[in-house]
C-alpha cells in the first residue's frame, strides 16, 4: 500500500498547475465561460484551491510543536487583517508556504516556467483568432495594448516573471541568448504593453547580474548578497517614509515621483485619507467601492509596502518584512545566490505594484517556507542540493 509521503508533491504539483492555470486565464480579458461569469469561476477557483491545499496541510504534513506555534501565530494575525479588511490575497499566498513544507522549489520555478509560456502563447492566440478583447489604454500619446490581458500591465507582469523564472533556472550558465531574449522582452514590453515597470525590471535584471558577475570573480559574492538585503530593506523603508511625505514640497522628490507615475503622491492620498491601524481596514479605492462610499476623488495605490501597511495594518506590515527580509538572510547561509537575487529584484517591483505578496506574479514567495520548516534534515538536503545546483 502506498504511503501518503510518496503522493505528496505530486498532490501538491497538480495544485499549483490547477491554481496557476485558472489564475492565468481569469486574468484576461474572458468574460465567461460556458455561460459563467468569470467573476463567479473566480470565487469558485478560490474557494476550491483553498480547500484542496487545506487537505495537503491536514492530512500530507507533519509538523514539530515550534512549527505548529509559528504556523498558527502568523496564521491569527493575517486572518484576523483579512476579515477587518476584506482582502484575501495575503492568506491566499501564505496557505500555500504552510502547504509547501516538502517542496522542491526549484521543481515548482520549472513548472511555472514551462506553464508561462504556454499560457501566454495560448492568451496571445485566442486574441487574434477574436476569442479575447484587446484592453486598450493610453498613457499621454502612448496606446498601450494588452493582447488580450486584463490590463497591458497584467502583460508586462506575465513576461517578466516568464523571463525570470528562466533566467533563476540558468543563473550560472547564462550565456548570449539569455540577454538577447531579455532584451526581447524589454522592447516588447515597451513597444506593445508599454509597461514600464515590466521594462524597468527586466533592465534591472540585466544590469543587476553583470554586477554579480564582477563581485563573483573578486570572490566577493558574500558582499553582493549582503548588500541585496540592505537595498530590499531599502526599497520598503523610502516606499513608506516617500508615501508618509508631500513629495511635492522638494523638487528632487517629486521628480523621482513623477518618474514612478506620481505612485508615492497617490499612495500619500490614501494615507492621508485612511490613515494607518493596527489590524487593517477596509480601503475603497475602486470606483465602484468609491460610489458606495461617496468618495470622488480617483484613488490607487500602486506600491505593495504602502498597501500592506493601509490595508492589512501595522502588525501584518512589519510581520511580512520581517519575514520576507529573514528568508533573504537564510538563502544567503545557503548561498543560493540565485534565489536572494531574484527576491530583491520582487522587492524592488514592490516600490511600483502589489506583486510583493501576490503569489502568481511571484513564485518566490513559496521560498518563505524555509523560515517556518528548517529542521535539521531538510537543511542538510538543501545544502547537498545547493552544491549540486551551483556545478
Amino acid at each position: 500500500m502506498l504511503r501518503y509521503k510518496i503522493r505528496i508533491p505530486d498532490y501538491y504539483m497538480c495544485v499549483l498547475i490547477f491554481w496557476f492555470g485558472t489564475e492565468f486565464l481569469l486574468g484576461t480579458t474572458l468574460k465567461s465561460f460556458l455561460g459563467v461569469s468569470t467573476e463567479f469561476l473566480n470565487q469558485l477557483q478560490a474557494y476550491i484551491v483553498l480547500g484542496l491545499v487545506l487537505i495537503q496541510i491536514v492530512a500530507f504534513q507533519n509538523y514539530t510543536v515550534k512549527e505548529i506555534v509559528m504556523i498558527a501565530t502568523v496564521s491569527v494575525l493575517i486572518i484576523i487583517a483579512v476579515i477587518r479588511s476584506g482582502e484575501i490575497v495575503l492568506m491566499s499566498f501564505w496557505v500555500f508556504v504552510i502547504a509547501g513544507k516538502n517542496i522542491d522549489f526549484d521543481r515548482v520555478v520549472r513548472m511555472i516556467y514551462r506553464m508561462c509560456w504556454i499560457l501566454t502563447i495560448f492568451v496571445i492566440a485566442l486574441y487574434y483568432i477574436g476569442v479575447l478583447e484587446d484592453y486598450t489604454v493610453y498613457r499621454g500619446t502612448i496606446f498601450r495594448s494588452s493582447l488580450g490581458f486584463s490590463h497591458p500591465n497584467m502583460l508586462g507582469q506575465r513576461l517578466f516573471l516568464l523571463v525570470a523564472c528562466h533566467f533563476y533556472l540558468r543563473f550560472h550558465t547564462l550565456d548570449l541568448r539569455d540577454y538577447l531574449l531579455a532584451v526581447a522582452a524589454c522592447i516588447f514590453c515597451y513597444v506593445v504593453p508599454n509597461s514600464q515597470t515590466a521594462v524597468i525590471l527586466l533592465l534591472a535584471m540585466i544590469v543587476g547580474i553583470f554586477i554579480y558577475k564582477i563581485f563573483q570573480r573578486m570572490g566577493k559574492e558574500l558582499w553582493f548578497m549582503g548588500g541585496l538585503i540592505v537595498a530590499s530593506a531599502g526599497c520598503n523603508v523610502i516606499s513608506i517614509l516617500l508615501s508618509s511625505i508631500d513629495v511635492r514640497k522638494n523638487q528632487t522628490l517629486w521628480l523621482l515621483n513623477v518618474l514612478l507615475s506620481r505612485r508615492f503622491s497617490a499612495c500619500h492620498t490614501i494615507l492621508q485619507l485612511y490613515g494607518v491601524s493596527w489590524f487593517g481596514q477596509k480601503v475603497y479605492i475602486t470606483a465602484n467601492e468609491r460610489a458606495l462610499v461617496g468618495i470622488k476623488q480617483a484613488l490607487y495605490c500602486d506600491n505593495a509596502y504602502c498597501s500592506i501597511l493601509v490595508t492589512y495594518g501595522i502588525i501584518v506590515y512589519a510581520l511580512f518584512s520581517c519575514i520576507y527580509l529573514y528568508n533573504m538572510y537564510l538563502q544567503i547561509k545557503k548561498q543560493k545566490v540565485a534565489l536572494v537575487f531574484f527576491l530583491f529584484l520582487i522587492s524592488v517591483y514592490g516600490i511600483m505594484e502589489h506583486t510583493l505578496f501576490a503569489l502568481s506574479a511571484n513564485i518566490f514567495l513559496l521560498t518563505l517556507k524555509d523560515v517556518i520548516y528548517r529542521n535539521p534534515s531538510s537543511a542538510m538536503k538543501e545544502k547537498i542540493h545547493s552544491i549540486k545546483h551551483n556545478r
